[in-house]
């Protein structure tokens, strides 16, 4: 895996699905989803070519759990990382977000079983 590859991943939060989906309520939302929308298809593309290309390779995630100010570094293959985002997508979000995070989450779940 080159470092252009790497950097193109979804490795700093686990909310892939839910960037591709948030839409906002308010004139500052939508803006950020904007930006969240666009930044997650380009981040959900390389996800499933690095799925398709090599699984098993690791990669560097940086995160901040929910519970803590501090953020950690963890090493994962590309296959773990494609199975956190799913996990990550179990919620529905906003009702007229659902029909999206079921698709992200199907899409995902495809590209995992397609990598074996």
């Amino acid at each position: 895996m080159t470092s252009r590859e790497q950097r193109e991943l979804p490795t700093v939060s686990y909310t892939l699905v839910q960037d591709l989906c948030f839409k906002g309520d308010s004139r500052f939302d939508r803006g950020h989803a904007e930006k969240a929308n666009t930044r997650a298809r380009r981040e959900f593309v390389a996800l499933e070519r690095s799925l398709r290309a090599h699984p098993d390779a690791r990669v560097r995630v940086q995160f901040t759990p929910a519970d803590s100010p501090d953020s950690e570094i963890r090493e994962l293959s590309i296959r773990e990382l494609a199975q956190i985002h799913v996990d990550g997508a179990k919620s529905v979000g906003l009702p007229d977000e659902a029909a999206c995070y079921r698709a992200g989450r199907a899409r995902l779940e495809r590209a995992l079983d397609a990598a074996g």
